[in-house]
């Protein structure tokens, strides 16, 4: 099972518009919390991003798998971010923030096509107002950054497990 990693992550980007410098850096924390994880196995000789690109919009299993062969990959891991937060407004006392994630998974063998490893994990993160945080919409994204690193680094150690048997 070692060889290459590509991995395609759908909804986050649409979410958020990566035109600033805080949102680039969070979907590299997001790409880099995985690739610490997935790097970590025996079987993984290299972990790479699928370029947007290179799916042209369509980011169905069939193209998705098509372009894995393309580029010479073994596996193909695919994830998807889903995350959602609660806002508190707080006159007397800090604002608050409560945000889940969901990531999806699924690791894909590119010459069969068989789906040999699913998994789905929910995070949430709580957070109070603090010094570090400029404003109520700065809380609330590290709020959901929080959770959705949580999520991912679980995503990882789930795969890790699955590929070394441990």
């Amino acid at each position: 099972m070692g060889g290459d990693f590509y991995s395609s992550s759908g909804s986050y980007s649409k979410v958020y518009n990566t035109a600033n410098e805080s949102e680039l850096k969070t979907q590299q924390a997001f790409q880099d919390t995985l690739y610490q994880k997935l790097i970590l196995s025996t079987k993984v000789s290299k972990v790479l991003v699928m370029p947007t690109m290179l799916t042209s919009g369509n980011t169905s299993i069939i193209n998705l798998r098509e372009t894995a062969v393309r580029l010479q990959a073994k596996m193909l891991l695919v994830y998807n971010i889903k995350s959602d937060i609660y806002h508190r407004y707080k006159m007397f006392g800090g604002d608050e923030a409560k945000a889940f994630a969901t990531v999806e998974c699924f690791l894909m063998d590119t010459r069969t096509g068989l789906i040999p490893f699913t998994c789905i994990v929910t995070k949430e993160s709580y957070k109070k107002k603090g010094a570090e945080d400029m404003s109520v919409d700065e809380l609330r994204k590290n709020t959901e950054k929080e959770a959705v690193i949580k999520a991912l680094s679980e995503i990882g150690d789930d795969v890790y497990e699955f590929l070394d048997g441990k």
